[in-house]
């Protein structure tokens, strides 16, 4: 239903005095007029029934409303089922609106389904919401949709309760398209000072413009069991991200799953990443990295194209045959073994090998950022005549936070620096920059220099490493499984 406005003043003029009986005649016909507009262009409709015996309540209310103006529109419906016996009650209530101008649409609507049976001290409820939307102007568009599904069983102290929720969203604008699903399921029992817990959350999203795309998983999932000051947890959360622009393309998958009870923690870390770029840069790269109370282990793969390297943190490693318990190869600490070697045609001269030196160090912290450079490890020896040296240092590295966390910055630059001592001068023999990047900051460094020396007196070598940025005084890199050794070859 329409009506003209335009006829009638909204700003209320004085009312004219008696005397003047035409002007008074006027004034209360554009006054009647006005109410009459304003009624035509705004319509209620509104329904109440109820029934009630012995205190028994059953009720429905509805209200419509339509009104219209000469720049919008807007009409909504709400209504409400209830039903009550006692302490036993179960309601319906919905909310429609649609709302439109000029310049923009809107629609919503709510609906809440609730159910409730209390006796004593015992309270059984659930409930479902749903909440929709949908808008849409000049410039862009948006539709959401969120569920909440809740279910409760109350009795004195213990409480049992599950839920889900979930959330959906589309959106687009002239310059980007974003979609996201966001799922959490809960539950938990609660009884006195125990409460075990267990909850999946789940985020998916997928973001586009016009320069770039984005597409992104994450999953959590815990379990929680809690009595008095006692915690047992486990926790497993998967990230995989694939992202892309003119220019390049990151595909990343991150796993990490761990397990504590009391004071004591175990955790694995799963990495993998593959990267390329337009001017021809490729990188792959797989790590396993194996966390018990702070003891690092794990092995890392990496390819850049042009040299691919395998190293692995361990105590111990084997090559096994298969079906069998015959072991051809290990490496036992700083023993090597070896069963049925073969070399081929080559030829080892007597002696062409006669010195092999190796130290190695379990771990070593550098903490912070410096100028300075802190030595991890240290080797002496004394050649017996003019030689070739061949130095080499190895290790893996974690960088973590002060309570040896994982750290979660983007990349931490650090340098590797052997010093060679002999006759009391100190000679830097070879400096070489490297660094760490991705979620949970784990590598391997390898470090290699061939030496000439004529001296017959004692060779000092040390392996040193300084942190270039670590963001906070606190974070340090952790050295892990270090080795550093001198292979002699004499003249």
């Amino acid at each position: 239903m329409t009506a003209d406005l335009s006829t009638v003043k909204y700003k209320r003029e004085a009312v004219p005095v008696i005397a003047d009986e035409q002007k008074l005649k006027t004034y209360f016909s554009d006054e009647l007029q006005r109410v009459e507009n304003t009624l035509n262009n705004h319509e209620l409709i509104v329904q109440s029934v109820s029934s009630e015996v012995d205190g028994n309540l059953a009720s429905f209310n509805s209200q419509i409303s339509a009104q219209a103006s000469a720049t919008s529109a807007v009409v909504s419906s709400v209504s409400s089922l209830t039903a009550t016996v006692g302490n036993n009650t179960a309601a319906i209530s919905n909310e429609q609106t649609a709302r439109a101008n000029a310049d923009s649409a809107l629609a919503t609507d709510i609906t809440n389904l609730t159910a409730t049976v209390a006796s004593g001290d015992s309270t059984n409820a659930a409930a479902i919401t749903n909440e929709q939307t949908a808008r849409a102007n000049a410039d862009s568009a948006i539709a959401t949709d969120i569920t909440n599904l809740t279910a409760t069983v109350a009795s004195g102290d213990s409480t049992n309760a599950a839920a889900i929720v979930s959330e959906a969203t589309a959106r687009a604008n002239a310059d980007s398209a974003l979609a996201t699903d966001i799922t959490n399921l809960t539950a938990t029992v609660t009884s006195g000072d125990s409460t075990n817990a267990a909850a999946i959350s789940s985020e998916a999203a997928a973001r586009a413009n016009a320069d770039s795309a984005i597409a992104t998983d994450i999953t959590n999932l815990t379990a929680t069991v809690t009595s008095g000051d006692s915690t047992n947890a486990a926790a497993i959360v998967s990230e995989a991200t694939a992202r892309a622009n003119a220019d390049s393309a990151n595909a990343t998958a991150i796993t990490n799953l761990t397990s504590t009870v009391g004071s004591n923690t175990s955790a694995v870390a799963i990495a993998a990443q593959a990267a390329a770029t337009a001017q021809g840069a490729v990188n792959a790269k797989f790590g396993v990295t194996l966390d018990s109370n702070g003891y690092v282990s794990g092995f890392e793969s990496t390819n850049n194209g042009t040299t691919a390297i395998f190293q692995i943190a361990a105590d111990k490693f084997s090559i096994r045959t298969p079906n069998t318990d015959s072991i051809p190869f290990q490496v036992d600490g700083n023993v090597v073994r070896m069963q049925n070697v073969e070399i081929g045609t080559g030829v080892i001269a007597d002696n062409a090998v006669s010195d092999t030196h190796l130290t190695t160090v379990a771990q070593a912290d550098v903490v912070g950022t410096s100028s300075a450079f802190t030595e991890i490890a240290s080797l002496t020896f004394t050649p017996t005549s003019a030689s070739e040296i061949l130095f080499q240092g190895n290790f893996m590295t974690a960088a973590l936070n002060s309570s040896n966390g994982f750290n979660n910055f983007g990349r931490a630059d650090f340098r590797v620096r052997l010093e060679l001592t002999v006759g009391g001068t100190t000679t830097v023999i070879k400096e070489t920059g490297t660094f760490l990047i991705g979620l949970f900051l784990h590598g391997a460094t390898t470090i290699l220099k061939e030496h000439t020396s004529s001296a017959t007196t004692a060779h000092t070598l040390k392996l040193k490493v300084r942190n270039v940025n670590f963001e906070s005084s606190t974070n340090k890199l952790r050295c892990l499984g270090i080795t550093l050794g001198a292979t002699v070859l004499y003249k």
